[in-house]
């Protein structure tokens, strides 16, 4: 018998595929935006600047091309962060599986225990009472009606 995730694992998975719907967007977003200001740029034919100073050339690029390379790692990272917590996730479901399976062993093995002491004070009372029985015979080999009372289980 498979018993339910707890929900607290059932939240965290819904969250984390909820992050996953929201960069997946955020991503397509990005990129739709990137193509269209390509196209925009080649339209316009736009300029970016250049900085020159005697030991290197710098390129400076629009303030969105800058925005735009930052999105894409930040989308990136937060895939890595999607991978990184659906593992754990499954992780964490897998271990919790195998608790409830060793307390399903350990429930079985509880109810064989009280079996096996169940049978124990079984024959510890027949034990009694015979030891009873034997202890009476010979304090009063003449007597059966002691006798009849101990196989009744009344005590010594």
């Amino acid at each position: 018998m498979v018993l339910p995730v707890s929900s607290g694992l059932q939240l965290k998975d819904q969250f984390v595929n909820l992050l996953q719907i929201s960069t997946k967007v955020v991503n397509s977003a990005t990129t739709q935006l990137e193509r269209a200001n390509r196209k925009k740029q080649k339209a316009d034919n736009a300029l970016i600047g250049v900085n020159i100073t005697v030991e290197d050339i710098e390129v400076v690029q629009s303030l969105h091309a800058e925005e735009e390379t930052a999105c894409k790692a930040s989308v990136a990272e937060l895939f890595q962060e999607i991978k990184r917590l659906q593992a754990e996730n499954q992780k964490f479901a897998e271990s919790q599986q195998q608790l409830l399976e060793n307390q399903q062993r350990l429930m079985h093995k509880q109810t064989e225990l009280v079996e096996i002491v169940q049978r124990l004070q079984s024959r510890q009372d027949i034990n009694g009472r015979l030891l009873c029985t034997v202890y009476d015979r010979q304090r009063f080999p003449g007597e059966h009606a002691l006798f009849n009372q101990q196989i009744e289980g009344t005590s010594c």
